[in-house]
């Protein structure tokens, strides 16, 4: 059986962030896994292609993405580094 050609393991986010205004835009910021590098993700310039963003509630864990926009509760983005 054929094996997967890459392993992308989830970034680390801090537990907890700096509180923004909900209107404007907000930088999530985190760390490549150690068990990763850039080099496993594919890129065009200065951005990853595509990245998957999920938030949920820490306490419900329900999804806090709009359902409207994002009725999978997945926002697909690109990663500026």
């Amino acid at each position: 059986m054929a094996g997967v050609g890459n392993n992308l393991y989830p970034p680390i986010v801090d537990s907890y962030a700096p509180a923004f205004i909900y209107t404007d835009a907000c930088k999530i910021y985190f760390d490549i896994s150690e068990y990763n590098e850039l080099s496993d993700f594919h890129r065009s310039g200065d951005t990853i292609d595509l990245v998957q963003i999920i938030v949920q509630d820490q306490k419900s864990n329900r999804i806090m993405l709009d359902e409207n926009l994002y009725p999978s509760g997945i926002k697909l983005t690109t990663v500026e580094y």
